[in-house]
């Protein structure tokens, strides 16, 4: 068989099939098959396939193909722009949630509206009472960036979701705050407790920055830790996000 737009393809593992047998095919019959793609659900293609004999339909056919291998690599800052994420908010029922739940958090919790920072870029704004100033837009300073970046992400991957293009059980990855996408992209975390977890983390980086104090590790269970943040209030901070307590 090959494929009417000319576009050869590496062959799919067959993981889901139904088939209904609908005339007699005899010995010397050249038999026609047709596939089609008509959609996708978690990253697999699902296919409808059509066998025919001159004009008569001889069988009728629906595939799921696997998804190919998936990795999900999320990056840190710097690729940060003004409007970033704009698009896929506003085409998307499921992106827009993750930005109103993202917005509610940063504005009750952290005292700015991410959704302002991003739309907007505002040279100055002033957070939980601290004036802060950027000649490019302070969606270019580190306590909004990372929140920013965190929140994009995890729109995209809610609209991927929606669309039916996720690939679950896809590996994730990322560095530095993509640390915490990959793990909302992964279910361990919620796009609050990601804000949640960032905003600390900008902070701490930005005192052991001032104290030449060693970098942030990841932890053998997958999280993010401060190896200078005692770890009571580790355990404790780790312990409210399970609880689904952000203070």
């Amino acid at each position: 068989m090959t494929a009417t737009d000319g576009q050869a393809r590496p062959p799919a593992r067959l993981v889901g099939w139904t088939a209904r047998f609908l005339g007699m095919v005899r010995p010397g019959d050249e038999v026609d098959f047709r596939v089609e793609r008509v959609g996708i659900d978690q990253g697999a293609e699902i296919v409808d396939v059509a066998a025919r004999v001159g004009s008569d339909l001889v069988m009728s056919a629906s595939a799921r193909l696997a998804a190919p291998k998936t990795v999900y690599a999320f990056p840190g800052q710097g690729i940060q722009h003004k409007g970033m994420g704009m698009e896929v908010r506003a085409r998307s029922k499921a992106a827009r949630k993750v930005w109103d739940t993202a917005d509610k958090f940063t504005r009750d919790t952290l005292g700015f509206s991410v959704l302002h920072v991003v739309r907007d870029n505002p040279t100055s704004i002033i957070a939980s009472g601290v004036h802060y100033h950027h000649p490019d837009g302070v969606l270019y300073l580190t306590q909004f960036t990372q929140v920013a970046m965190a929140t994009v992400a995890a729109a995209q991957v809610a609209e991927m979701r929606e669309q039916g293009a996720f690939v679950e059980g896809a590996i994730a990855c990322g560095h530095s705050v993509g640390e915490y996408t990959a793990l909302a992209c992964g279910g361990g975390i919620n796009v609050a407790s990601a804000g949640d977890g960032v905003s600390p983390r900008v902070e701490d980086a930005r005192h052991r920055s001032a104290r030449r104090a060693r970098p942030l590790q990841l932890s053998a269970g997958g999280h993010p830790a401060v190896p200078d943040r005692p770890r009571r209030r580790r355990r404790a901070r780790v312990r409210r996000r399970d609880r689904g307590e952000h203070r």
